[in-house]
């Protein structure tokens, strides 16, 4: 798969990749909806190896317009739409894949607005990133999710409040010798059921550029 990414701005890095590989392995079906699209990487994939339904979200115009691109160019079929997540009102979803901003607010911004909005939790809020998926997900729908491994008390908080109850969790280590750098969470819409913590994954300098390898995927500056 070859995907445009901006020549300057926001583009994709190893945390799209992991949560591709982690949705990869519930071997989605139905629909979908990959929230925070960007360039289209997650959705596209999953699309490219699953029978699902696609549609991606996103806030930025300039993302839309460059998924659509994507998709164009590798013959798959998607809807991608920009919206505000809390302005999107659409029928229910088997799935939602995520890998929101999650820099803190009073971390200093870029000037660059694009990768302000890509970049820090105040443009998409926990809060709002579950009240949305509870109301888009069907029954027994999953959330998967990809997200700074530091939060997870405030993560579980807001799930809880939504009726959305974690189900498995995957934490990734740069090294074996330090601390979880990221989160792979599996939620479910009203299943309660015991939590999975799995294994954890180390990452290798070899991790991200395996997965490229194995969807053929290369990436393309947007002039």
């Amino acid at each position: 798969m070859k995907l445009y990414q901006p020549t300057h701005g926001y583009r994709y890095n190893s945390d799209s990749l992991l949560l591709y590989y982690f949705a990869s392995t519930y071997k989605p079906k139905g629909t979908l909806l990959d929230i925070g699209t960007g360039c289209g990487i997650v959705g596209l994939l999953l699309k490219q190896d699953f029978q699902i339904e696609l549609t991606g979200l996103d806030l930025q115009q300039d993302f839309i317009k460059l998924a659509k691109k994507n998709a164009q160019m590798n013959n798959i079929k998607a809807n991608f739409v920009c919206s505000d997540l809390k302005d999107f009102d659409q029928n229910a979803f088997d799935y939602l894949v995520s890998n929101p901003p999650f820099y803190k607010a009073e971390t200093k911004k870029s000037e660059n607005l694009s990768l302000s909005q890509a970049r820090y939790a105040n443009f998409l809020p926990l809060d709002l990133l579950f009240a949305k998926a509870f109301l888009l997900l069907k029954a027994k729908g999953a959330l998967l999710l990809a997200y700074k491994a530091d939060f997870l008390p405030q993560i579980l908080k807001f799930a809880g409040l939504n009726k959305l109850f974690c189900c498995k969790i995957t934490f990734v280590h740069s090294r074996a010798t330090s601390k979880a750098r990221l989160a792979l969470l599996e939620f479910r819409k009203y299943q309660r059921q015991d939590l999975e913590i799995t294994a954890p994954m180390i990452m290798n300098e070899n991790f991200a550029s395996s997965i490229a390898m194995k969807t053929n995927l290369e990436s393309i500056n947007d002039e």
